[in-house]
């Protein structure tokens, strides 16, 4: 036989070899009397984890692991819970404060003065019905007008708030003529 058909095996027990087979060993070979003896005690008593010198963990210890394990994943899951309620915040938020500057800005830059006192209207963004409230109020004297824009969500909160100021509306100049010049068309006569 060939130096790879023997095998060198361990085996537990007492004996001459300390537990192990040695070159000469036979692994199809009958075992009987003192060879055999380690195999018989190993099928027929197991000793404690102890004596085995086997490491490993208590049951107690695996449902104490299992308890921290489980806690730590449901306070995960709580977090993502609340990152994702955040993020739909964040979300409904942006864009209600983006209907609030479009309110703002058609209250602005329209050639006509908005009515004072409480408007109110739906606007359509992202997909969904946002409702408004412009007021507008005088500011002094001079012509300038207060616009405060609030937005709610279709639930009813109060997401996005806006105010600015209406600079007060400016004539338009009338060119000056000079002495002795045509003056241009649409220039009220008597004016030079």
């Amino acid at each position: 036989m060939g130096e790879a058909s023997r095998p060198i095996l361990p085996i537990r027990g007492e004996g001459s070899h300390r537990g192990a087979m040695v070159e000469g060993d036979r692994l199809d070979a009958p075992l009987s009397g003192r060879a055999a003896r380690p195999f018989r005690q190993a099928l027929t008593r197991l000793p404690p984890p102890r004596e085995r010198g086997v490491s490993g963990f208590t049951l107690i210890e695996i449902i104490v692991a299992l308890a921290v394990f489980s806690l730590a994943a449901l306070a995960l899951l709580r977090l993502e819970g609340q990152t994702v309620l955040s993020a739909r915040l964040l979300d409904e938020t942006m864009v209600a404060q983006m209907v609030a500057r479009n309110v703002m800005v058609e209250a602005m830059t329209d050639a006509r003065v908005p009515p004072r006192g409480l408007t109110q209207g739906i606007e359509q963004n992202g997909g969904r019905g946002w409702r408004w409230q412009r007021q507008v109020a005088p500011l002094g004297d001079q012509g300038a007008f207060r616009v405060e824009v609030t937005v709610a969500s279709p639930e009813g909160r109060v997401l996005g708030r806006l105010s600015g100021v209406r600079a007060p509306a400016i004539p338009p100049r009338q060119p000056v003529v000079r002495p002795g010049a045509t003056p241009p068309p649409g220039t009220p006569p008597g004016r030079n």
